[in-house]
């Protein structure tokens, strides 16, 4: 059944960066509305997953007048011995934004999260909130956004649970030289029973036009856990990326 999701995934991202390269190409009077981008590296993890992996993520970004579309993609994956996973976690979300004055937006999230090695099969979560755009310089770019909604948590032992959240999120970028990037990203989403809090830093070094390296340190944080189970996951990843 694990081989079958991670050769879903595979298709699905392959998918999207041939559909967002065939856009691309239409274009030619305005500018691209379609920007994707594929990475692929080495993952060392700590906390409920102790091993060293390979991490495969992907993004496809969709502008178009007053609204802009984001899909993203994550797997993870390490098999050892006779194909003995040790490692296995999915992530898929999708967010719509809507502009409504030069800086200030309304947006749609839902999000989808399934690791095997955490105490949950699945963790689900759906969100509408408000996003401003705090900074808009030519090299520094800062968005906050605020919202409210729900998540469905199905544990390994349990009935399924369903709660209220409310979710607050920065988005920080600063260009910091033509070459190199620095981005960090957090959000909490706060429910009745538990918080999960993420964090994701990174620096970017561009190679050339379609590649680049990037080193990116990231948190996950479940504030109620069984016993066994720690709270804090952290991945520190080295991966190349091809950007379409």
């Amino acid at each position: 059944m694990y081989k079958k999701k991670w050769f879903g995934l595979v298709l699905f991202i392959t998918a999207t960066q041939l559909i967002a390269a065939e856009q691309a190409e239409e274009q030619t009077v305005k500018k691209s509305l379609w920007n994707s981008e594929a990475e692929l590296g080495l993952v060392k993890t700590t906390g409920n997953t102790e091993t060293e992996t390979f991490l495969l993520r992907a993004k496809v970004i969709n502008t178009r007048e007053k609204w802009k579309h984001t899909v993203r993609g994550e797997a993870l994956r390490n098999a050892e011995g006779d194909d003995v996973v040790t490692a296995e976690r999915y992530f898929l979300s999708g967010k719509s934004e809507y502009t409504f004055r030069r800086r200030s937006y309304v947006y749609g999230l839902i999000t989808y999260d399934d690791d095997r090695f955490s105490s949950f099969d699945y963790i689900a979560t759906g969100i509408l909130g408000y996003g401003r755009v705090v900074m808009d310089r030519e090299n520094l770019k800062l968005n906050l956004e605020v919202g409210a909604g729900g998540r469905q948590s199905e544990p390994e032992i349990g009935e399924t649970n369903n709660e209220t959240v409310g979710r607050a999120a920065g988005d920080f970028q600063w260009k910091i030289s033509k070459s190199a990037t620095f981005t960090q990203e957090l959000s909490t989403d706060v429910g009745e029973d538990k918080s999960i809090s993420r964090s994701l830093t990174a620096l970017s070094t561009k190679i050339n036009s379609y590649l680049s390296s990037r080193i990116a340190y990231q948190v996950r944080y479940t504030s109620e856990v069984p016993p066994g189970i720690e709270n804090k996951d952290t991945e520190l990843t080295f991966t190349l990326v091809a950007k379409y």
